[in-house]
């Protein structure tokens, strides 16, 4: 089975996918976005990661077997809330 997971942090989406999982990363800047995928292509990681520039409150998590947010303290109140936690 594939674990998909969702980050909204470059660093864990290629952290995960260096050890197996399909990774996908969420970010509202498009400069990062861009910055992500390259990064994914420079180290060979391109076909096991995804990055979107969306509003990560907005994303349709259901697919995903693995949620990890990293954020401000503010979105930890507004986390536990949306997701149940």
């Amino acid at each position: 089975m594939v674990e998909y997971t969702i980050f909204n942090l470059v660093k864990q989406v290629l952290a995960a996918a260096k050890n197996g999982f399909v990774a996908d990363g969420v970010e509202l800047n498009p400069w990062l976005v861009a910055y992500s995928k390259l990064q994914a292509f420079r180290l060979g990681l391109s076909s096991c990661t995804r990055f979107y520039c969306q509003d990560l409150w907005k994303v349709q998590l259901q697919t995903y077997n693995n949620v990890v947010i990293f954020g401000v303290q503010e979105m930890v109140s507004v986390s536990s809330e949306t997701f149940c936690l």
